[in-house]
């Protein structure tokens, strides 16, 4: 499993790399670069854009370093981190096309997204943390 899980962030992590340069050209080329458009969608195509990069870059570093936890819970909490961060990208781009036309200034993608991989970070952070502490006493 581990080394699936980190074949799974890098892949996750390139195509989330792929599309986002797929969704500047989409701005580019459909929306005129979004010259001219109203602010609320302006704002909210840009910064669902530079969050997907964002989660993907998160996914390609997971797929190239990513160790897995060598105590049982501490490997456990780490694949439910990973979970919460690879469900970001498919969430991020569904707030690029969906929620620039939204009526109000609101992310029911985006903030999810956001907020899970941040959870999904913190996680990771406890599993390695709690790992390095726990070898490291039994080591004494």
């Amino acid at each position: 499993m581990p080394n699936r899980l980190r074949n799974i962030h890098f892949v996750v992590g390139t195509i989330s790399l792929i599309v986002f340069l797929a969704t500047g050209q989409y701005m580019h080329w459909w929306h005129g670069h979004l010259y001219g458009m109203d602010d609320t969608p302006r704002l909210l195509f840009r910064s669902a854009h530079v969050y997907l990069l964002w989660a993907g870059l998160l996914n390609v570093i997971l797929g190239l370093y990513l160790q897995p936890c060598e105590v049982k819970w501490c490997r456990m909490l780490q694949q439910l981190g990973s979970v919460a961060i690879l469900l970001s990208p498919p969430l991020l781009l569904s707030a690029f096309f969906i929620e620039p036309w939204l009526a109000q200034l609101v992310r029911p993608y985006a903030r999810p997204a956001i907020y899970i991989a941040f959870g999904g970070t913190l996680a990771h952070i406890i599993a390695t943390i709690g790992n390095e502490s726990i070898l490291k006493r039994s080591r004494l």
